[in-house]
Protein backbone atom coordinates (compact mmCIF):
# COMPACT_ATOMS: atom_id res chain seq x y z
CA UNK A 1 0.00 0.00 0.00
CA UNK A 2 1.43 3.53 -1.18
CA UNK A 3 1.88 6.02 1.45
CA UNK A 4 -0.82 8.23 0.66
CA UNK A 5 -3.67 5.52 1.35
CA UNK A 6 -1.78 4.55 4.50
CA UNK A 7 -2.37 7.74 5.60
CA UNK A 8 -6.18 8.27 4.66
CA UNK A 9 -6.84 4.99 6.47
CA UNK A 10 -4.52 6.13 9.25
CA UNK A 11 -6.96 8.79 9.50
CA UNK A 12 -10.72 6.65 8.95
CA UNK A 13 -9.09 4.78 11.90
CA UNK A 14 -8.41 7.42 14.10
CA UNK A 15 -11.69 9.09 13.53
CA UNK A 16 -10.95 12.80 14.86
CA UNK A 17 -7.88 13.28 13.08
CA UNK A 18 -6.85 13.81 8.88
CA UNK A 19 -2.90 12.91 8.14
CA UNK A 20 -3.56 14.10 4.88
CA UNK A 21 -4.24 17.73 2.68
CA UNK A 22 -6.90 17.32 0.32
CA UNK A 23 -6.23 15.94 -2.90
CA UNK A 24 -7.80 19.05 -5.06
CA UNK A 25 -7.44 22.94 -4.07
CA UNK A 26 -8.58 26.11 -5.14
CA UNK A 27 -6.41 29.13 -4.68
CA UNK A 28 -7.94 32.24 -5.77
CA UNK A 29 -5.19 34.62 -5.81
CA UNK A 30 -7.09 38.08 -6.71
CA UNK A 31 -10.42 39.70 -6.63
CA UNK A 32 -8.85 41.75 -9.40
CA UNK A 33 -10.29 41.20 -12.92
CA UNK A 34 -9.90 43.34 -17.05
CA UNK A 35 -13.02 41.60 -17.65
CA UNK A 36 -17.18 41.91 -16.95
CA UNK A 37 -18.38 38.96 -17.79
CA UNK A 38 -21.56 39.11 -18.02
CA UNK A 39 -22.87 36.59 -15.47
CA UNK A 40 -19.97 36.45 -13.10
CA UNK A 41 -21.07 36.87 -9.63
CA UNK A 42 -18.50 39.90 -8.80
CA UNK A 43 -17.79 41.32 -11.67
CA UNK A 44 -20.50 41.33 -13.93
CA UNK A 45 -22.23 44.82 -14.34
CA UNK A 46 -25.71 43.59 -12.95
CA UNK A 47 -23.77 42.66 -9.60
CA UNK A 48 -25.77 45.54 -7.55
CA UNK A 49 -23.72 43.90 -3.70
CA UNK A 50 -20.73 41.78 -4.47
CA UNK A 51 -19.56 39.58 -2.07
CA UNK A 52 -15.83 40.35 -1.86
CA UNK A 53 -13.44 42.86 -2.62
CA UNK A 54 -12.37 43.50 -6.44
CA UNK A 55 -9.41 44.78 -5.47
CA UNK A 56 -7.65 42.47 -2.73
CA UNK A 57 -4.96 40.20 -3.96
CA UNK A 58 -3.71 37.63 -1.35
CA UNK A 59 0.20 38.66 -0.49
CA UNK A 60 2.98 36.14 -1.96
CA UNK A 61 4.25 35.02 1.11
CA UNK A 62 1.02 33.69 2.30
CA UNK A 63 0.55 32.08 -1.02
CA UNK A 64 4.01 30.43 -0.75
CA UNK A 65 3.50 29.47 2.64
CA UNK A 66 0.25 27.84 1.79
CA UNK A 67 1.62 25.74 -1.70
CA UNK A 68 4.58 24.46 0.73
CA UNK A 69 2.30 23.12 3.64
CA UNK A 70 0.05 21.50 0.64
CA UNK A 71 3.04 20.03 -0.49
CA UNK A 72 4.06 18.73 2.56
CA UNK A 73 0.66 17.14 2.91
CA UNK A 74 0.69 15.19 -0.63
CA UNK A 75 -1.94 17.35 -2.29
CA UNK A 76 -1.88 16.74 -5.97
CA UNK A 77 -3.55 19.12 -7.66
CA UNK A 78 -4.05 22.82 -7.29
CA UNK A 79 -6.73 25.21 -9.82
CA UNK A 80 -5.89 28.82 -9.85
CA UNK A 81 -9.12 30.31 -10.20
CA UNK A 82 -11.50 32.45 -8.76
CA UNK A 83 -13.56 35.78 -8.30
CA UNK A 84 -10.51 37.57 -10.69
CA UNK A 85 -8.04 36.96 -13.28
CA UNK A 86 -5.00 34.99 -11.68
CA UNK A 87 -2.89 36.77 -14.19
CA UNK A 88 -3.19 40.33 -12.33
CA UNK A 89 -1.24 38.89 -9.83
CA UNK A 90 1.98 40.53 -9.51
CA UNK A 91 3.46 36.99 -8.68
CA UNK A 92 1.72 34.87 -10.90
CA UNK A 93 4.48 33.67 -13.24
CA UNK A 94 6.60 32.82 -9.46
CA UNK A 95 3.65 31.12 -8.12
CA UNK A 96 3.24 29.25 -11.64
CA UNK A 97 7.09 27.96 -11.27
CA UNK A 98 6.60 27.15 -7.21
CA UNK A 99 3.83 25.45 -7.72
CA UNK A 100 5.68 22.81 -10.57
CA UNK A 101 8.86 22.45 -8.61
CA UNK A 102 7.11 21.15 -5.67
CA UNK A 103 5.97 18.24 -8.29
CA UNK A 104 1.85 19.40 -8.07
CA UNK A 105 -0.27 19.57 -10.97
CA UNK A 106 -1.47 22.77 -12.13
CA UNK A 107 -5.08 23.85 -13.54
CA UNK A 108 -5.00 27.79 -14.44
CA UNK A 109 -8.62 29.17 -15.17
CA UNK A 110 -8.22 32.35 -17.23
CA UNK A 111 -9.95 34.62 -19.58
CA UNK A 112 -6.55 34.44 -21.65
CA UNK A 113 -6.20 37.90 -22.47
CA UNK A 114 -2.92 38.26 -20.83
CA UNK A 115 -1.57 35.53 -21.97
CA UNK A 116 1.20 37.02 -24.62
CA UNK A 117 4.10 34.84 -26.37
CA UNK A 118 6.90 35.62 -23.40
CA UNK A 119 4.24 34.21 -21.01
CA UNK A 120 2.80 31.31 -22.91
CA UNK A 121 6.85 30.00 -23.58
CA UNK A 122 7.34 30.04 -19.64
CA UNK A 123 3.98 27.71 -18.98
CA UNK A 124 4.87 25.68 -22.11
CA UNK A 125 8.27 25.54 -20.21
CA UNK A 126 7.18 24.63 -16.74
CA UNK A 127 4.57 22.08 -18.01
CA UNK A 128 1.54 23.61 -16.43
CA UNK A 129 -0.73 20.68 -17.22
CA UNK A 130 -4.21 22.28 -18.11
CA UNK A 131 -5.13 26.22 -18.80
CA UNK A 132 -9.18 26.65 -18.86
CA UNK A 133 -10.17 29.77 -21.19
CA UNK A 134 -12.81 31.28 -20.53
CA UNK A 135 -14.03 32.40 -23.47
CA UNK A 136 -18.21 32.47 -23.80
CA UNK A 137 -18.29 33.16 -27.10
CA UNK A 138 -17.78 31.81 -31.15
CA UNK A 139 -17.99 35.53 -33.05
CA UNK A 140 -16.81 38.80 -31.74
CA UNK A 141 -20.48 40.09 -31.66
CA UNK A 142 -21.25 37.61 -28.82
CA UNK A 143 -18.14 38.09 -27.29
CA UNK A 144 -18.61 41.48 -26.84
CA UNK A 145 -22.59 40.47 -25.71
CA UNK A 146 -21.50 38.86 -23.19
CA UNK A 147 -17.95 40.99 -21.81
CA UNK A 148 -19.63 44.77 -22.14
CA UNK A 149 -16.15 46.30 -21.87
CA UNK A 150 -14.43 44.34 -24.58
CA UNK A 151 -13.83 44.54 -28.10
CA UNK A 152 -13.56 42.56 -31.26
CA UNK A 153 -9.84 43.32 -31.30
CA UNK A 154 -9.74 41.70 -27.81
CA UNK A 155 -11.77 38.50 -29.17
CA UNK A 156 -9.28 38.42 -32.00
CA UNK A 157 -6.28 38.93 -29.81
CA UNK A 158 -7.40 35.75 -27.90
CA UNK A 159 -7.82 33.63 -31.10
CA UNK A 160 -4.53 34.52 -32.58
CA UNK A 161 -2.97 33.76 -29.37
CA UNK A 162 -4.33 30.43 -28.49
CA UNK A 163 -3.54 29.79 -32.01
CA UNK A 164 0.41 31.09 -31.32
CA UNK A 165 0.12 29.00 -28.18
CA UNK A 166 -0.73 25.96 -30.22
CA UNK A 167 1.96 26.86 -32.66
CA UNK A 168 4.70 26.75 -29.54
CA UNK A 169 3.72 23.85 -27.86
CA UNK A 170 5.03 21.97 -31.46
CA UNK A 171 8.00 24.36 -32.48
CA UNK A 172 9.37 22.69 -28.12
CA UNK A 173 7.32 19.56 -29.59
CA UNK A 174 5.54 19.25 -25.68
CA UNK A 175 2.21 17.77 -24.61
CA UNK A 176 1.50 20.38 -22.49
CA UNK A 177 0.06 22.80 -21.20
CA UNK A 178 -3.53 20.91 -22.19
CA UNK A 179 -5.93 23.97 -23.57
CA UNK A 180 -9.38 23.71 -22.64
CA UNK A 181 -12.35 26.16 -23.60
CA UNK A 182 -14.73 27.10 -20.91
CA UNK A 183 -17.97 28.40 -22.68
CA UNK A 184 -20.89 29.46 -20.01
CA UNK A 185 -24.48 29.24 -21.74
CA UNK A 186 -27.15 31.67 -21.31
CA UNK A 187 -29.86 32.89 -23.39
CA UNK A 188 -27.16 35.66 -25.31
CA UNK A 189 -24.92 32.73 -26.96
CA UNK A 190 -26.80 29.42 -26.48
CA UNK A 191 -27.37 29.58 -30.56
CA UNK A 192 -23.69 28.93 -31.16
CA UNK A 193 -23.14 26.36 -29.90
CA UNK A 194 -21.82 25.08 -33.81
CA UNK A 195 -19.41 28.16 -33.31
CA UNK A 196 -18.43 27.41 -30.31
CA UNK A 197 -16.79 24.74 -31.50
CA UNK A 198 -15.60 25.90 -34.57
CA UNK A 199 -13.89 28.41 -32.71
CA UNK A 200 -11.96 25.40 -30.77
CA UNK A 201 -10.98 23.93 -33.74
CA UNK A 202 -9.90 27.31 -35.56
CA UNK A 203 -7.55 27.52 -32.26
CA UNK A 204 -6.01 23.69 -32.24
CA UNK A 205 -7.02 23.49 -28.50
CA UNK A 206 -7.99 19.80 -26.52
CA UNK A 207 -10.95 20.45 -25.06
CA UNK A 208 -14.24 22.30 -25.38
CA UNK A 209 -16.23 22.34 -21.98
CA UNK A 210 -19.98 23.66 -21.74
CA UNK A 211 -21.75 25.15 -19.01
CA UNK A 212 -25.26 26.26 -18.04
CA UNK A 213 -24.52 29.99 -16.34
CA UNK A 214 -25.20 30.21 -12.46
CA UNK A 215 -27.77 32.55 -12.08
CA UNK A 216 -27.99 35.40 -9.03
CA UNK A 217 -31.39 35.37 -8.44
CA UNK A 218 -33.47 39.10 -8.80
CA UNK A 219 -29.89 40.32 -10.89
CA UNK A 220 -28.64 38.36 -13.87
CA UNK A 221 -32.06 36.18 -14.03
CA UNK A 222 -33.28 38.05 -17.33
CA UNK A 223 -30.21 35.30 -18.69
CA UNK A 224 -31.59 32.46 -17.89
CA UNK A 225 -32.69 30.14 -20.91
CA UNK A 226 -35.73 29.39 -21.30
CA UNK A 227 -37.44 25.61 -22.40
CA UNK A 228 -37.41 26.27 -25.75
CA UNK A 229 -33.74 27.57 -25.64
CA UNK A 230 -32.45 24.33 -23.98
CA UNK A 231 -34.85 22.47 -26.63
CA UNK A 232 -32.88 24.25 -29.55
CA UNK A 233 -29.65 23.78 -27.25
CA UNK A 234 -30.63 19.87 -27.77
CA UNK A 235 -31.80 20.33 -31.30
CA UNK A 236 -28.09 21.84 -31.88
CA UNK A 237 -26.06 18.68 -30.22
CA UNK A 238 -28.12 16.11 -32.15
CA UNK A 239 -26.70 18.00 -35.22
CA UNK A 240 -23.03 18.24 -33.69
CA UNK A 241 -22.86 14.65 -33.55
CA UNK A 242 -23.03 14.32 -37.35
CA UNK A 243 -19.76 16.32 -37.81
CA UNK A 244 -16.63 14.17 -38.58
CA UNK A 245 -14.56 16.75 -37.24
CA UNK A 246 -15.20 16.68 -33.69
CA UNK A 247 -14.52 13.20 -31.77
CA UNK A 248 -16.91 11.14 -29.83
CA UNK A 249 -18.34 8.04 -29.96
CA UNK A 250 -21.81 9.08 -29.05
CA UNK A 251 -23.52 11.90 -27.48
CA UNK A 252 -26.49 11.66 -25.44
CA UNK A 253 -28.58 14.48 -23.92
CA UNK A 254 -31.38 13.82 -20.96
CA UNK A 255 -35.17 14.75 -21.88
CA UNK A 256 -36.49 17.15 -21.07
CA UNK A 257 -39.73 17.47 -18.78
CA UNK A 258 -41.42 20.45 -18.41
CA UNK A 259 -40.44 23.61 -15.85
CA UNK A 260 -41.00 26.77 -15.17
CA UNK A 261 -38.49 29.01 -17.14
CA UNK A 262 -37.17 30.09 -13.24
CA UNK A 263 -37.07 26.35 -12.24
CA UNK A 264 -34.91 25.84 -14.81
CA UNK A 265 -31.17 26.28 -14.01
CA UNK A 266 -29.35 22.91 -14.72
CA UNK A 267 -27.97 21.45 -18.45
CA UNK A 268 -25.52 18.91 -18.24
CA UNK A 269 -21.72 19.87 -18.93
CA UNK A 270 -20.14 18.45 -22.23
CA UNK A 271 -16.76 17.40 -22.60
CA UNK A 272 -15.79 17.09 -26.20
CA UNK A 273 -12.55 16.08 -28.20
CA UNK A 274 -11.58 18.47 -30.53
CA UNK A 275 -7.75 17.81 -31.05
CA UNK A 276 -7.09 15.06 -33.95
CA UNK A 277 -4.08 14.24 -32.39
CA UNK A 278 -5.21 12.80 -29.18
CA UNK A 279 -8.72 10.48 -30.40
CA UNK A 280 -10.81 9.30 -28.17
CA UNK A 281 -10.81 6.05 -28.02
CA UNK A 282 -14.12 4.74 -25.83
CA UNK A 283 -16.36 5.88 -23.66
CA UNK A 284 -16.72 4.53 -20.00
CA UNK A 285 -20.22 4.38 -18.78
CA UNK A 286 -21.23 3.76 -14.85
CA UNK A 287 -24.20 4.44 -12.82
CA UNK A 288 -23.82 6.41 -9.74
CA UNK A 289 -25.47 4.39 -6.77
CA UNK A 290 -27.28 7.32 -5.59
CA UNK A 291 -30.12 8.51 -8.45
CA UNK A 292 -29.18 6.68 -11.44
CA UNK A 293 -27.00 9.58 -12.65
CA UNK A 294 -24.51 8.86 -15.70
CA UNK A 295 -21.30 9.27 -15.19
CA UNK A 296 -19.11 9.55 -18.71
CA UNK A 297 -15.44 9.87 -19.11
CA UNK A 298 -13.46 10.38 -22.43
CA UNK A 299 -10.39 8.08 -22.09
CA UNK A 300 -7.90 8.88 -24.76
CA UNK A 301 -4.03 7.81 -26.04
CA UNK A 302 -1.18 8.27 -23.60
CA UNK A 303 -3.77 7.64 -20.38
CA UNK A 304 -4.85 11.01 -20.37
CA UNK A 305 -8.84 11.29 -19.25
CA UNK A 306 -11.53 13.75 -19.50
CA UNK A 307 -13.27 14.54 -16.31
CA UNK A 308 -16.24 13.14 -15.55
CA UNK A 309 -19.15 14.85 -17.24
CA UNK A 310 -22.57 14.20 -15.00
CA UNK A 311 -25.66 14.26 -16.96
CA UNK A 312 -28.75 14.96 -13.95
CA UNK A 313 -31.79 14.68 -15.51
CA UNK A 314 -34.17 17.23 -15.47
Amino acid sequence: MDKINQLILKGIKDGKHTFIGPKIVQIDLTGKCNNNCIGCWVHSPFIKDPPRDKNNSLPYIKVKTLIEDLSRLKTEEIYLSGAGEPFLHPNILEIIELIKRKGLKLNIITNFTLIDEQKAKVLIELGVDMITASIWAGTPETYIRTHPNKTENDFYNIKESLRRFFQLKNQENKFLPQIKIYNVICNLNYKEIHQLINFALDTHVEFIEFQIMDIIEGQTTFLALSNEQVRDIKEQFNTLIKRNDVYFKELELPNFRARKESELKEFPRRFIKTNPNFLLKEWIKHEDAVGGVAVRSLTCPKGFTTMPSRINPL
